[in-house]
């Protein structure tokens, strides 16, 4: 099932579906009382989940305008798409939407890896990312033997 795409050319991209709800007790768990003291080094990198950041209070924006955060890199943000979010006008923030690996590259080797998961299996191997493969039978990658 595919992501409807935008209606026309103009017109924003469809968001999409939050993620599952964020534990009441890390929402905003960084804003600005853990902010405020940072060393104006700090480099915040936020992985795990949309919300953790106190975005709508802009605590992460107000330190790095005022030198207090060196940069951030952020893998997820509370929405989705990012559109008129504050923090991407900052040189010093990266981030990639919830579907980073939906890129181009990423879609080929994807690709790539499953024609030759399939290629294993057909010819009496197994593939190299199967989740039974100890069931299976499967040597180390690269061992002797290895299909």
């Amino acid at each position: 099932m595919t992501s409807p795409g935008p209606a026309s050319p103009t017109e924003a991209p469809a968001p999409v579906p939050p993620g599952p709800a964020a534990p009441p007790a890390t929402v905003g768990l960084i804003g600005e009382r853990e902010l405020r003291p940072a060393k104006p080094s700090l480099r915040l990198v936020d992985t795990a989940r949309g919300g953790i950041v106190d975005e709508n209070a802009l605590a992460l924006a107000l330190a790095l305008k005022e030198g207090r955060v060196a940069g951030a890199a952020l893998d997820v943000l509370e929405i989705d798409p990012t559109v008129g979010n504050p923090l991407l006008a900052f040189d010093s923030v990266v981030a990639t939407p919830r579907l980073g690996a939906g890129t181009a590259e990423a879609q080929e080797r994807a690709g790539r890896v499953a024609v030759e998961a399939v290629v294993r299996a057909l010819t009496g191997g197994v593939p190299d990312h199967a989740v039974n493969s100890r069931a299976a039978g499967a040597r180390t990658p690269g061992a002797p033997g290895r299909v």
